[in-house]
């Protein structure tokens, strides 16, 4: 049943990215290639490393560090639009921004996971087939959306839109009443442990690398802000699925989606107000 809730969850979001992003919005943010490539950078290598870092500083214990990383590793959050237009960014680079990470995370995820698998505990990641299925569930629906909105009226972009939006939030909903029963215990732990301010570490101090990389347009630096700041649940937990970590790996990732939010709310007025 956790299995189902992930994938539903999964595919809903990349829906819900895919329909935000036209084929016009994807050559626009391509044909920037040093914003592209810098948030690339930024969310397949210094992210990743930087939760890594966090973790053996702060001494977390195996399985709160797996869950970490998961996160850490799982880029293009389709819940970006509505970030960026809090904090006052570019609409068009944002949702061309999940789309390209969300594709790129597709090969970077799970091949990052498998390097790391000799610093964490988790089992061998099986990567080829991890990828095929990511194929399947995060790049094909992701695909299908952009070529939606890209033809379609925008009447029925945005009816769509909303029905993804909602059955993503729903797929939420039940992925954490299965899961409530161990998080409930394990969120105890998570706080006790000094997981919760490892998590806020690698949020704050990875949003404030981007703020500085983020270049001159200020509506693109809050973009790629918020895009590094803010990870993918549903590719974290299947992950974790995949590779088979301790009991409190999903505890973790729970943890960083409910701080990642938190961070994202106090971080949106602060850049609302920035002029540079």
């Amino acid at each position: 049943m956790l299995n189902i809730g992930i994938i539903c969850m999964l595919v809903a979001l990349m829906l819900w990215a895919g329909l935000q992003c036209t084929l016009g919005d994807l050559r626009a943010a391509l044909s920037d290639y040093v914003f592209a490539i810098r948030a690339i950078v930024l969310s397949v290598v210094v992210v990743p490393l930087l939760a890594l870092a966090f973790c053996r500083l702060l001494h977390i214990g195996p399985d709160f560090e797996v869950g970490i990383l998961m996160m850490a590793v799982s880029g293009g959050v389709p819940f970006l639009p509505l970030a960026v237009r809090t904090a006052g960014g570019d609409m068009r680079a944002a949702v061309a921004l999940v789309f390209l990470l969300s594709l790129v995370g597709v090969f970077t995820a799970p091949i990052t996971i498998a390097v790391l698998a000799a610093q964490i505990e988790i089992h061998e990641l099986p990567v080829k087939a991890f990828i095929v299925k990511l194929l399947v569930l995060q790049f094909l629906p992701l695909v299908v959306g952009m070529v939606i909105g890209s033809i379609a009226k925008p009447g029925l972009v945005g009816v769509l839109v909303r029905l993804f939006q909602v059955i993503t939030y729903a797929s939420i909903a039940v992925v954490l009443v299965i899961l409530a029963p161990k998080i409930g215990q394990a969120f105890v732990t998570v706080f006790a442990t000094g997981t919760i301010l490892t998590i806020a570490l690698v949020i704050g101090t990875s949003m404030i690398i981007a703020w500085f990389f983020g270049g001159r347009d200020l509506g693109k630096r809050k973009d790629l802000t918020d895009a590094i700041g803010l990870r993918n649940p549903a590719l974290a937990l299947l992950l974790a699925q995949a590779s088979d970590p301790g009991p409190l790996a999903n505890s973790a990732i729970i943890a960083y989606l409910v701080l990642q939010i938190v961070a994202d709310q106090v971080a949106a007025p602060l850049m609302k107000r920035a002029t540079s």
